[in-house]
């Protein structure tokens, strides 16, 4: 299942927006990469977002920036994904019942905090009443939402379909999963996450939005973005061999992964770090770790084949090496991403840089 990428739009840790890529680096060794979020009333009136909280604005930006780019009016299609969605209003909404005794409660916090939210607001600022859908799938949320959107244009090829990944990080909730054993105890700068004999990694957070649609371009270059396949659970020798697979059939000049510096999963890329061919990056020191960080990977993957080639500021994130360095500045068309949340969830992409014909 494919489809092009039409425009993609990216709030994270890092300047990603509004450009489609990354001018400078922003390392450090933060417990949360915070999302950097921008200027909202240059995209929406103060009035319409002020009960809003921080990650249903970061995603309704990022869904109207992923519109203009598109160059449409409005999307014929909404679909969302999200791992927790907002855990700002679910806290206050639990706070305000445990403290108000269970009695009447402003509903605000509630309303927000339900997971369509997102989508209800986007379908109110472009009037729509068309297919609207919502993913919870913890790491496959975002593979979920895409495959939806790609039967859906199967089905309408001359529709324009909005996804949107986004997730957030709170104070509580990072609390809650450090005890769980998430998060590094021993903080590290971003350059040497890659390299951490450690156990845990750095939680994440933000918001990405693309456009969807089967009608290629005519006048500028497009990327392809193909799904090759999810498994909620897998062994390491299984997805070793999947990969590998891929790996030969596809002949991807890059190899993006989700390694996230937690050496309890480090044996998921043990394949790809055997490698020497073709470099293979992990985009999680510059996003963090959340749910629908594959969306990042696909933002990552998008801003690289439309520059053609990695820049030297990437050579931290890469986890083998390469027979020269000649191959880590060749020239990329095609990228294999591979991802998985905590051992979990294991979702594979393809995409090429497709020239306009």
């Amino acid at each position: 299942m494919k489809a092009y990428i039409k425009s993609i739009s990216c709030l994270s840790a890092q300047n990603s927006f509004p450009n489609n890529e990354l001018d400078m680096l922003i390392l450090n060794s933060t417990a949360i990469k915070h999302a950097i979020e921008p200027n909202y009333k240059d995209y929406v009136n103060a009035g319409n977002i002020r009960r809003l909280n921080r990650i249903i604005k970061m995603a309704l930006v990022t869904a109207i920036d992923a519109v203009s780019c598109a160059n449409i009016l409005k999307p014929d299609a909404i679909i969302s994904a999200t791992g927790k969605g907002s855990l700002t209003d679910t806290e206050k909404f639990l706070m305000n019942l445990f403290e108000d005794n269970e009695r009447l409660l402003n509903p605000v916090n509630f309303i927000n905090a339900t997971y369509n939210a997102l989508n209800g607001l986007i379908g109110v600022h472009y009037q729509l009443s068309s297919y609207c859908n919502m993913y919870v799938h913890r790491g496959l949320s975002c593979y979920s939402a895409l495959s939806d959107a790609i039967l859906l244009l199967n089905e309408e090829p001359s529709q324009n379909i909005l996804i949107n990944a986004y997730d957030e990080m709170t104070p509580d909730h990072y609390f809650i999963k450090n005890r769980l054993e998430y998060w590094k105890s021993d903080l590290c700068e971003d350059h040497e996450l890659l390299n951490s004999t450690s156990q845990g990694t750095r939680a994440g957070e933000g918001a990405i939005s693309m456009i969807l649609s089967l009608n290629k371009d005519a006048v500028n270059n497009q990327v392809c973005l193909e799904l090759l396949g999810a498994k909620n659970k897998s062994s390491i020798s299984a997805i070793s061999k999947d990969l590998l697979t891929f790996i030969h059939t596809l002949k991807p000049d890059l190899i993006l992964c989700g390694y996230n510096g937690d050496i309890r999963f480090k044996d998921y890329v043990s394949t790809l770090k055997e490698e020497h061919n073709i470099p293979v990056l992990s985009w999680k020191p510059l996003s963090g770790e959340f749910e629908t960080a594959d969306s990042f990977g696909i933002w990552f993957g998008h801003s690289i084949l439309k520059k053609g080639f990695l820049d030297d500021k990437y050579a931290f994130l890469q986890i083998n090496q390469t027979k020269s360095q000649p191959e880590f500045k060749k020239k990329i068309e095609r990228i294999l991403i591979y991802n998985h949340f905590f051992g979990k969830d294991h979702v594979v992409y393809f995409m090429t840089l497709d020239s306009k014909k």
